[in-house]
């Protein structure tokens, strides 16, 4: 008997599997065990996060992981970063894996630096290309060389409120552009991917918002991992809290046994959010618009029989909308908001229950903002309903065309009668 013939994609998915376990043995037990990679092969997914406490490995461990995999396939990667600044703690973290994992030769690692980007190169094989969000434009002049990082990893993309960059979101998108080039099916990956890191800070990331996983942060529970259909977002994130290395740590100086970094769980604070089951309720008869403002969408959904008034913020969601903040924005159909629709004591009314949100970060956006806050959420709904009234049942109206009609009879008849 002739043994069939194992196809190209058959033997690239199990070398990547032998290539990930001999990988796995180079970590020690307490660590990140990238979990994640176990599905890095399946054409269904996209996005890949990692969320944990701090100390758990990740960073290292995937990192170290995928310069292994570069390095064996030919499949290098793109190491993305806010500042220029951090490429240099990329390279030291780089340097410090190759010294470290038994599985590398620190004396086979060079690096090679241009204007736009680093290159790392281990055993004459280019493993990693590092750039900033700076850079995003710049690198389409090097297309022909960014093309060939098809696997796309941003660390520490959670981080403190300030430390985001407000179009952070649009500049990897402008990388990945560059990177999604070869339109065909890729070797051992299939399509381009992103792998995401950070530890549990806020809600307030950009990725957070266009993945529309604010929902799930909340709820997926600790030590799990999870697939996520966004519609054109597909996303598997694995949330792990690594209680071993919590022990060898010192959180006792900042009192900070109760910290998200450590936990790795949000912290939620669920007052004025509702509950899906009764955002679902108030959905069946309630109507909805939007505002667009200078960034994103703010959506209002009201349900007067019930009397709820639910906000949420939206970002790139299509969506036509009612309302602008922006000349820039006004088209047929659409109201600009002039001064008269806005109140600098405005925010108050959100102390008192007035509002609802649909998940923490929208409330954190609106109430922190006064470009949300300060905007006349009755006003805008008045006049929304009034220009949407449902139209009249058919019924109604041939009863109502009846009853006038049998109204003029009889004052015809009084007339008649004098």
């Amino acid at each position: 008997m002739f043994k069939k013939k194992k196809s190209q994609e058959e033997i690239n998915e199990e070398n990547f599997k032998k290539w990930l376990e001999e990988y796995r043995e180079c970590i020690p037990p307490d660590y990140n065990k990238i979990q994640l990679m176990d599905d890095f092969t399946n054409p269904d997914y996209d996005w890949f996060i990692s969320i944990s406490n701090r100390s758990d490995g990740k960073s290292f461990n995937y990192i170290g992981f995928l310069i292994y995999f570069a390095h064996k396939s030919g499949v290098p990667f793109l190491m993305v970063c806010r500042h220029w600044t951090i490429q240099n703690a990329y390279i030291e973290l780089i340097y410090q894996i190759c010294d470290e994992v038994s599985c590398f030769d620190p004396s086979l690692l060079v690096i090679k630096s241009s204007d736009d980007y680093k290159l790392v190169i281990y055993d004459k094989v280019t493993v990693c290309m590092i750039t900033d969000f700076n850079n995003a434009s710049d690198l389409k002049y090097s297309s022909s060389l960014l093309k060939k990082f098809t696997i796309a990893v941003y660390d520490e993309f959670l981080a403190l409120k300030n430390d985001y960059l407000p179009d952070e979101w649009e500049r990897f998108k402008t990388i990945m552009d560059g990177v999604d080039r070869n339109h065909k099916d890729l070797p051992y990956i299939h399509t381009p991917r992103a792998l995401l890191m950070g530890n549990a800070v806020n809600f307030d990331s950009p990725f957070i918002a266009h993945l529309k996983l604010f929902n799930k942060l909340e709820t997926q529970p600790i030590n799990s991992k999870r697939y996520y259909d966004k519609g054109k977002f597909k996303v598997i994130m694995e949330i792990n809290r690594n209680d071993n290395v919590k022990e060898k740590r010192n959180s006792r100086m900042f009192g900070a046994e109760d910290d998200p970094m450590e936990t790795a769980q949000f912290k939620i604070n669920s007052t004025f959010i509702i509950d899906d089951d009764d955002l679902q309720a108030v959905k069946a008869r309630a109507k909805f618009f939007y505002i667009k403002t200078r960034e994103n969408m703010l959506k209002v959904l009201y349900n007067r029989e019930k009397g709820y008034i639910v906000l949420s913020v939206e970002v790139d969601s299509g969506q036509d909308y009612d309302f602008c903040t922006e000349t820039s924005d006004i088209k047929k159909g659409v109201r600009f908001m002039n001064e008269f629709f806005y109140d600098d004591e405005h925010h108050k009314k959100y102390t008192k229950g007035l509002f609802l949100f649909e998940n923490s970060y929208s409330k954190n956006t609106i109430v922190d903002d006064p470009q949300y806050s300060s905007i006349k959420i009755h006003k805008c709904i008045k006049i929304h309903d009034l220009e949407h009234r449902d139209p009249m049942p058919f019924r109604e109206i041939v009863y109502q065309e009846n009853t006038v009609a049998d109204i003029k009879r009889n004052l015809f008849r009084k007339f008649m009668q004098g």
